[in-house]
């Protein structure tokens, strides 16, 4: 019974043994594994040198609607997207305490107006007496200065109405120009304050790009040069003058906004608020074009750990991760500024899980 005990002991080691070996096989093989199929790409020196920004397409006018009186929206009359006409009315908050006001000062313009009819005909009663020496010249001045003063109440209880009016247009919120709504900010019923934007109209027959610039490149950039805009959202490039320039950059973070006019034939493609990229180039020397950095394209680029990557393939063509410095984006390329030579093989990931050694096989 203990022999029988001890051979089948034996039989379940060796079993165990054997699988054991064939999983650190298995295992082996994975980790040597089938070369995985990578594309790759070689670094290039940028085309043309040049200050390079990121930027948003807009109208070339920009209207944010608001009101100086609180009040509820009583109406709406158009939706975002909706193409208005210069002068049609979008919106409508409530007037009834204006409504009131104006009637107050109706009536006080009606009471004024007759006060001040009855001081000019006792004005001009004791100007004709005056002129025959019926009365004095003190008499016929206190009735000239009472005339004078219905005058100026009736002139003031004008002005109120005229105020009145002035905000009853601000209950009124009509279009400032032909365009098209972008944004609508408040519901019907809201309340509406002094302030708030309520609707945005954009005129969308005239877009611009603008972009920011850093104070480092600013000088190198003059109104009238030619810039490269690519809008990659609808694959769009062109070439456009630089239309304004600005001086200061109190109010935008340290960032110098310039703007580039879209052309005729490119508006019909574009969208308000695209992001682009826009390249000014820049005449340089030869020894500058020798120290060019490289561009790669932005998809190669990985962020581990913090640090920024691209794998490259090695010469036992295993994937190897290097270390990189970027710069600024170019379309859909990135600047590398240091980490990387231009003969480097840059593999691009394609949703593959890379890691250190592992073998790989390249095609273009």
């Amino acid at each position: 019974m203990k022999k029988i005990t001890f051979i089948t002991f034996a039989v379940l080691t060796l079993t165990a043994t054997l699988f054991v070996a064939c999983s650190g096989n298995k295992d082996n093989n994975e980790a040597q594994g089938v070369p995985v199929k990578v594309a790759i790409v070689y670094p290039i020196y940028q085309s043309q040198t040049g200050v390079v920004g990121n930027g948003q397409v807009q109208s070339k006018e920009i209207a944010r609607l608001g009101t100086r009186m609180m009040g509820t929206v009583t109406s709406i009359k158009v939706k975002k997207g909706d193409t208005v006409s210069k002068g049609q009315l979008l919106l409508t908050i409530s007037d009834e305490e204006l409504g009131a006001k104006k009637a107050q000062a109706e009536a006080m313009i009606r009471e004024a107006q007759a006060a001040y009819d009855l001081a000019k005909k006792d004005e001009e009663r004791f100007a004709a007496m005056l002129s025959r020496k019926t009365v004095s010249t003190k008499e016929y001045e206190n009735v000239h200065l009472q005339m004078q003063s219905m005058k100026s109440k009736l002139d003031m209880a004008r002005q109120m109405k005229k105020e009145v009016q002035a905000n009853q247009a601000y209950t009124q919120i009509t279009a400032p120009f032909s365009g098209v709504i972008s944004q609508i900010n408040i519901d019907l019923g809201a309340l509406a304050n002094p302030g708030m934007p309520l609707i945005v109209v954009e005129k969308g027959s005239d877009w611009v790009v603008e972009s920011s610039i850093t104070e480092s490149d600013i000088a190198k950039i003059k109104k009238g040069m030619k810039a490269i805009v690519r809008v990659k959202s609808v694959d769009v490039s062109f070439e456009a003058p630089i239309t304004e320039i600005s001086r200061s950059s109190v109010e935008t973070g340290g960032q110098y906004k310039l703007t580039v006019e879209v052309p005729a034939e490119q508006k019909a493609k574009l969208y308000s608020g695209m992001y682009a990229n826009i390249l000014v180039p820049i005449e340089t020397n030869q020894s500058a074009v020798q120290q060019q950095n490289l561009l790669i394209p932005s998809q190669a680029v990985i962020d581990k750990d913090g640090l920024t990557g691209v794998y490259v393939v090695s010469s036992l063509e295993t994937a190897l991760l290097r270390w990189v410095r970027l710069g600024q984006t170019v379309g859909d390329q990135t600047e590398v500024l240091s980490g990387l030579k231009k003969d480097d093989r840059v593999i691009l990931p394609e949703g593959k899980r890379l890691e250190n050694g592992m073998k790989v096989q390249t095609s273009k």
